[in-house]
């Protein structure tokens, strides 16, 4: 529990405004999401395999409720039959996704001089909101929504739509193979093999702590959703419609 206990107060405060401003299914998700990874730094000692169980639950639960906050706000491409919210590989497929584009603008943002230079998380107290800041030829600007990343192209907005779905046709095997090997992970955890079952003899501190951060950046990425249910992001849109393309070539 020590972890819990030395929260940052960046955490700390965005879980204390969805406790009072979000409502719904994907709130609750979130809340039982915290439960879990709770549970798992108080279990890890005496059962270090539910407690990575926990963790692996916790990120999924983060996931649906992305999913489902996205479907409530009428975003495309979002509903049962597209975004399988109850399918344990869309959810453990969503940081992976979520890795590779932040890779991809992290590699964009070397090579191209007009790409923002710094991209900062702020908490705006006043409005209790996540926002993005971007720092763009020493100019510190805010995008509204914070997802709808758009930069002028023969003075057009241009949201990445190409890059996006570019994007998953180069990584998406690669990505089924990080999530076939998550799902035999989690399944090597709670069922038996024919040379027994799953034990850890070593501490499992740094596993949680690396699930702690995933499960953190994805509450970060759901903060810089649900506030904006009247502000459609089209950046976020075309985000959607590449990783319902990439679950789809996965199942083929």
């Amino acid at each position: 529990m020590v972890k819990f206990e030395r929260l940052i107060d960046f955490d700390r405060q965005l879980l204390d405004w969805i406790v009072e401003k979000d409502t719904g299914h994907s709130k609750e998700c979130i809340l039982s999401a915290v439960n879990h990874l709770k549970m798992a730094y108080k279990i890890k000692d005496i059962d270090p395999e539910i407690a990575l169980f926990r963790c692996i639950t916790a990120e999924e639960e983060v996931a649906r409720a992305i999913f489902l906050k996205l479907r409530e706000q009428g975003y495309k491409n979002t509903n049962k039959n597209k975004i399988k919210d109850k399918d344990h590989k869309y959810k453990q497929a969503l940081d992976l996704f979520l890795g590779t584009i932040q890779n991809h603008f992290v590699s964009y943002q070397e090579h191209n001089s007009n790409f923002p230079k710094e991209i900062q998380l702020i908490l705006n107290e006043n409005k209790k909101l996540l926002e993005v800041g971007l720092l763009i030829e020493n100019v510190f600007m805010k995008s509204i929504p914070p997802l709808n990343f758009s930069f002028k192209v023969n003075n057009e907005p241009y949201y990445f739509k190409k890059e996006l779905q570019e994007l998953v046709e180069l990584n998406s095997k690669q990505i089924l193979k990080q999530i076939e090997e998550k799902a035999n992970f989690r399944n090597k955890i709670i069922y038996a093999e024919t040379k027994g079952i799953l034990k850890f003899n070593e501490p499992i501190d740094a596993e949680l702590d690396r699930y702690y951060k995933i499960v953190f950046r994805l509450i970060r990425i759901y903060c810089l959703i649900y506030p904006y249910k009247n502000e459609k992001s089209d950046f976020l849109q075309n985000a959607i419609d590449a990783y319902v393309f990439m679950m789809n070539e996965m199942e083929m």
